[in-house]
Formats: structure tokens, C-alpha cells, sequence
């Protein structure tokens, strides 16, 4: 809440704006293994402690990549082994999102330039 800038929120509104909604896209990554679910926390009797079992080692950590718009809803999704790095996103954007919407090419160059203030 702190970094909230009411004035780039503004100038955000004001220039998504400008695009028509079937030129919106989304995508989010997650991550997964044996841990994900682990408490840290547990309740217990007063003044005794709490007793969980839970497998020391992670496991394989899989990583989910998907895309969905507000006028097509599911796009393209990629699950990898480990974790997802900026390369793999780029990939993922280059080699799964842009070729299924090649009707919407200049959105490679918008993906691109988001990509880039990300680093």
C-alpha cells in the first residue's frame, strides 16, 4: 500500500485505455513442489507444542506459465521442470503466446518493452 503512486495508477489507466480488450493479455507464473503446502504454523494444546510430519526435502519443483485474455479466456500454458527464469518467460511470450495470436502481432513488441522495464 505504501508504493501505491495514485498518479502512475492514473497514467496505467489512462493508456490501457487505449487498447480494445480483445488486445489485453495476461499471464502469471507459478511454482510447485512437497513443501508448497507445509505450514509454519499449528495449533496445540496450551503449553505443548505442535507436532507436524512433513517430508524434509522439496522434491521437484515444477513451474507453471499461463496466458488468458478478456475476449479469448485460455491461451497457451507451459509447465517446466524448476524454476522459470526472465529467459523462459521471453520464451514462453515468443514461442507459445505470439505464434497462437499471430492476428495480433504488434503485441510481440508490447511484450517486448514490458519485458525489458522488468530488468
Amino acid at each position: 500500500a505504501l508504493e501505491r503512486n495514485e498518479w502512475e495508477r492514473a497514467c496505467f489507466v489512462a493508456e490501457i485505455g487505449n487498447y480494445p480488450r480483445e488486445y489485453l493479455v495476461f499471464f502469471d507464473e507459478a511454482a510447485n513442489d512437497k513443501k508448497t503446502l507445509e505450514r509454519r504454523f499449528g495449533y496445540s494444546i496450551a503449553g505443548r507444542r505442535s507436532i507436524h510430519i512433513a517430508p524434509f526435502v522439496r522434491g521437484v519443483r515444477y513451474s507453471i506459465i499461463a496466458a488468458i485474455s478478456l475476449s479469448h479466456g485460455y491461451l497457451a500454458f507451459s509447465v517446466e521442470e524448476g524454476a522459470l527464469d526472465g529467459l523462459d518467460v521471453f520464451d514462453f511470450a515468443v514461442n507459445k503466446l505470439v505464434r497462437k495470436m499471430q492476428c495480433h502481432c504488434f503485441l510481440f513488441i508490447h511484450l517486448i518493452v514490458a519485458a525489458s522495464r522488468m530488468q
